[in-house]
């Protein structure tokens, strides 16, 4: 595959629909625990990048070599309606999660870790509460951002989900519609 499709392919959680913790309300990347997986979410596999290399030249069977180097971030429920979504560019790097907000319904306030690693039209996620590693390519239109899975650690990904955003060159902030429509989760990721 050549760079400008890589560019165009939308990468994984950042991050960011797929099963990021263990509550399943919410559809995008990353997404919780029973929605399809992306960004965000934890998974991973065998075609990833590692630090100064491309993607594609992880070593035989990796898919990702991202370690997860957040804090662990609890939902706080917010009264009104979600911020918009406004894109941006996503600049390269590793960006960790430092705020989740559900607007809508009270959330259960469950913890996440996550930490994504953006560069060269793929993301990379990784996360403390599930061992599974993931790579996808992304592509961006106006407010929103379509990541395809490219690998997983265990295989299990496939397809691609699409959900808004907004990027700033310290943030990227993702924003996920909760399944049953009862609100949008906003989660917030910082550059490092």
């Amino acid at each position: 595959m050549s760079n400008n499709q890589r560019k165009t392919v939308v990468l994984v959680s950042l991050v960011l629909a797929g099963c990021s913790g263990g509550n399943s309300d919410t559809v995008g990347v990353p997404a919780e625990a029973g929605t399809a997986r992306g960004p965000g979410d934890g998974s991973a596999g065998p075609d990833s990048a590692r630090d100064g290399e491309a993607p594609g030249d992880a070593g035989p069977g990796e898919c990702s070599t991202l370690v997860d180097v957040s804090k662990a971030v609890v939902t706080t429920n917010k009264n009104g309606a979600a911020p918009t979504p406004a894109g941006g560019v996503v600049v390269d790097g590793t960006y960790v999660l430092t705020v989740r907000e559900k607007y809508g319904p009270p959330a259960s306030g469950v913890v996440f870790f996550r930490t994504l690693r953006f560069s060269a039209g793929f993301v990379e996620e990784a996360r403390q509460d599930n061992p599974i590693r993931s790579k996808w390519s992304l592509k961006t239109t106006g407010s929103t951002i379509t990541f395809t899975a490219v690998c997983s650690t265990d295989n299990s990904l496939s397809g691609e989900n699409t959900v808004k955003y907004t990027a700033t060159p310290s943030t990227f902030v993702q924003f996920q519609e909760v399944k049953d429509g009862s609100g949008t989760t906003v989660s917030t990721f910082a550059r490092q």
